[in-house]
């Protein structure tokens, strides 16, 4: 997944949301410390504010009230506070570090007037042993600040207050049993972050789509400007509709030419096989072996016009493909008794067996051209005394038909088995055009099972030949 595109903007969105999360504490935290002695800021005024509540909270109730201020304080802030009276005794009785009574000995021996003093100690990155700091402890802080004071009355006292760590926060967040409020902020932006990954990448799986349906044949595959969300996407788009529509128009009028060109040599040839006709019954015995030779390449030629306009036909067949129930096993018997006047001639052996009655959806007359030109190939390629092999069967699960056609031939470089399928293609082996053919038959059967659902495969099999294997889909 994460090796998506998709994938790689939902993750770095997941990480985004997570280091804001963590930015925006610390960022919260740095920017609400008091800067200095001279910072008079808000939370430096809230500070004194707090120093005089707690004065006012001793004079008036003694050292219970003062606890209950510091409880109250801390339970608000997460802040923890001290006071301490002109000796340097601390008022509520908690306990306090010799760090911290060293300063306030240090701010009450210093001049007046005193601004407020900070007294700063490195961070603890790594929670300390026991409690977190609270009410009833007074270490571990980031920031102390320290605030010389006097009462209308003219009591002096001195205020600790103590901010912990931004860790601290976080650690807090994780305290609670759920941390309802972190979970609620984490799944929001990952909901947010799912959300605008999708939205950001669906131009690109939508122009996807239509590439890949345009690789497998759909000449018609457009993108559609509705899911083009940005302008840079939609031109995009545009661009490849374009390419898109020049490669159409380019196939098309390949194939056009293809039609117009095989139909235009259909008469031609014609006539020179009534005019070849005549020669024979006009010419002498000894110019016969010129004539036969004439005949086969007019027969060769034929062939070729035929093939060319089966293959051009094909792309009509997708949009209207008529479909009858067939019995397979009957029809490649059939097939191979027309082939087999043909294998006769070469002194090959036709062997086929049906171990399954199959019936299937198809189009008769394109899946008997389909058995033909593989058959016809395989005998072609197959040396005399040899066999062709023809099998039909069906897979474990009775959904495929399977048809496997083996000829004891040369065989195929393994380089090029994956090109036998195209147009007018041919191995420079023993394969060539010495063996005859016109280079679309096996194009012809792709383009069929293709129609049909199914798959067509070639191999090279053990013991020399190739094997055509022809895998079509059964009715439910």
């Amino acid at each position: 997944m994460f090796r998506s595109l998709y994938g790689k903007i939902f993750l770095w969105f997941c990480l985004t949301v997570i280091l804001g999360f963590v930015a925006t504490i610390l960022a919260a935290y740095l920017f609400n410390m008091p800067g200095g002695p001279q910072d008079i800021g808000p939370i430096s005024r809230l500070n004194h504010m707090t120093a005089h509540g707690m004065a006012r909270a001793y004079t008036e109730e003694g050292q219970p009230g003062l606890l209950d201020f510091l409880d109250s304080f801390h339970s608000d802030t997460r802040c923890t506070a001290r006071l301490f009276d002109a000796t340097g005794k601390e008022l509520s009785g908690l306990p306090v570090s010799s760090k911290i009574k060293k300063a306030v000995e240090t701010h009450l021996a210093s001049p007046n007037p005193v601004p407020p003093k900070e007294i700063t100690s490195r961070p603890s990155w790594k929670r300390p042993p026991g409690p977190p700091p609270g009410v009833d402890s007074m270490s571990h802080a980031h920031t102390t600040q320290s605030i010389r004071f006097s009462t209308p009355r003219g009591d002096m006292f001195v205020a600790i207050i103590q901010f912990p760590s931004p860790l601290h926060f976080i650690r807090l967040q994780f305290s609670q049993k759920p941390p309802f409020r972190l979970i609620i902020f984490l799944a929001a932006g990952f909901l947010l972050s799912y959300l605008l990954a999708r939205y950001l990448t669906t131009p690109v799986r939508k122009l996807q789509q239509a590439a890949r349906k345009l690789g497998h044949g759909d000449l018609s595959a457009r993108v559609t400007d509705g899911s083009m969300n940005y302008s840079e996407f939609r031109e995009l788009g545009h661009e490849f509709n374009r390419m898109a529509g020049r490669v159409e128009k380019l196939v098309r009028s390949q194939q056009q030419l293809i039609r117009d060109i095989s139909h235009e040599l259909r008469s031609p040839l014609t006539r020179m096989k009534l005019s070849l006709e005549l020669a024979r019954k006009r010419s002498d015995p000894v110019c016969q072996a010129e004539l036969d030779r004439i005949e086969a390449d007019t027969a060769r030629l034929e062939e070729l016009v035929g093939q060319s306009l089966a293959f051009a036909h094909m792309d009509k067949l997708e949009d209207d493909l008529e479909l009858e129930m067939v019995n397979l096993g009957a029809l490649l018997i059939s097939v191979a008794r027309d082939a087999d006047l043909e294998a006769q001639v070469k002194n090959v052996n036709l062997a086929v067996n049906v171990k399954n009655v199959v019936m299937l959806n198809a189009n008769t007359e394109l899946l008997r051209r389909t058995l033909e030109n593989i058959l016809r190939n395989a005998v072609r390629h197959c040396p005399p005394g040899k066999c062709v092999e023809t099998t039909l069967a069906t897979d474990d699960s009775a959904s495929q038909a399977i048809i496997s056609i083996r000829d004891y031939g040369a065989g195929v470089p393994e380089e090029h088995l994956s090109e036998l399928f195209k147009p007018f293609f041919r191995s420079e082996s023993s394969r060539d055009r010495g063996t005859g053919g016109t280079g679309l038959g096996l194009a012809i059967a792709w383009r069929a099972v293709k129609l049909h659902g199914g798959d067509i495969s070639v191999a090279n099999a053990d013991g020399g030949g190739l094997v055509v294997e022809v895998r079509l889909p059964l009715p439910a």
